[in-house]
């Protein structure tokens, strides 16, 4: 849609409401990792800040800013967009660069007599401005929350703060700041009623990392953003963490830690092609929804129409979101067990 609700373009796909995708709030997928993680006795410290990594041919040593020092058999570098292992390891690789800034808010959808707002009503909503390379993104998270993320497109002066996600203090003041902002720019009131009733704000960075040609290098394999981080104009930053984590699992389950490097080069194999999809198409819905005249956003909303009614017609959409990661791992190892 636009940002006053016009121009709507519905993108759906094939499966039932019930095997939908969900959405939920990433501190309680967390806090469910990492009672997972300590149920299987794995041992979790905070607070390190990685300083060096050096590989030998049979293993590789880690050193963190408090002085402590440990040899392990590999290494997972799953730190995120800014990541230390990548710019350690991979120091011939770009980095990521600024593509945009933005807010993320997390606002209650109920009324004080517990009646509904009667906006977060839709599974997600993305209102544009292209005109002036902003988007507004709305989702409904469970019974009583909603999230509402703003952004500006094609900045190069990232927001302080707005790479470690943590919340404004100052609540009421950024509230009412944020929801000004939005309403002046004409969004629906429903937006600007969601952001006037946010309990959370955290500024936001966004970045796009050039597409790596691999993903390992010797003893270190790199998962998530710290590989393929992009912008989130498809809405699957987090999903293709979560394949990678899967597949790399499923392969050093299977080869074990003898055969590390035939799991990584399997895995290389596996998630480049398909993260650079989601990242191609991430980048290519950025560009239509920044013009610089009226005719050329007529031409790019209907570009965006046509290639997400094709989409919906092929299918495409479902392959990405509803994908099977082991029908991945399944075709490059024939006969695997999973464990």
């Amino acid at each position: 849609m636009l940002f006053d609700g016009t121009d709507r373009i519905t993108r759906k796909t094939h499966k039932e409401e019930k095997e939908q995708s969900v959405h939920i709030m990433r501190g309680k997928l967390q806090t469910a990792l990492m009672k997972a993680a300590n149920d299987l006795g794995i041992k979790v410290y905070g607070g390190k800040k990685l300083t060096s990594v050096t590989q030998t041919p049979s293993e590789v040593t880690i050193e963190f800013a408090d002085g402590t020092v440990t040899s392990v058999d590999f290494v997972i570098g799953a730190d995120g967009i800014n990541s230390k292992v990548r710019r350690l390891v991979f120091p011939e690789a770009p980095s990521a660069v600024v593509r945009g800034t933005g807010y993320a808010t997390v606002c209650d959808v109920l009324n004080p007599d517990g009646t509904d707002i009667g906006f977060f009503n839709h599974h997600a909503g993305i209102y544009s401005d292209p005109l002036h390379n902003r988007f507004i993104f709305t989702s409904r998270v469970g019974k009583t929350e909603g999230d509402v993320k703003i952004y500006l497109l094609d900045t190069s002066q990232p927001l302080e703060g707005g790479d470690d996600w943590r919340p404004y203090t100052d609540l009421p003041k950024e509230t009412a700041k944020l929801a000004d902002l939005v309403e002046s720019w004409g969004a629906v009131p429903g937006v600007v009623m969601g952001v006037r009733r946010a309990k959370r704000i955290n500024p936001v960075n966004l970045y796009d990392l050039a597409d790596l040609p691999s993903f390992y290098k010797g003893r270190v394999v790199l998962v998530g953003d710290a590989a393929h981080g992009t912008v989130p104009l498809y809405g699957q930053g987090l999903n293709q963490a979560l394949e990678d984590g899967g597949v790399l699992g499923d392969l050093l389950g299977h080869f074990q830690d003898t055969e590390y490097t035939k799991a990584f080069e399997l895995y290389d194999k596996i998630r480049i092609p398909r993260t650079r999809l989601t990242a191609a198409v991430a980048r290519k819905t950025m560009e239509r929804m920044m013009v610089s005249s009226y005719p050329k956003q007529v031409i790019a909303r209907f570009m965006m129409r046509t290639v997400i009614n094709i989409k919906e017609f092929l299918g495409k959409d479902d392959e990405v979101l509803f994908h099977d990661f082991r029908d991945d791992v399944r075709a490059a190892v024939p006969g695997i067990q999973f464990k």
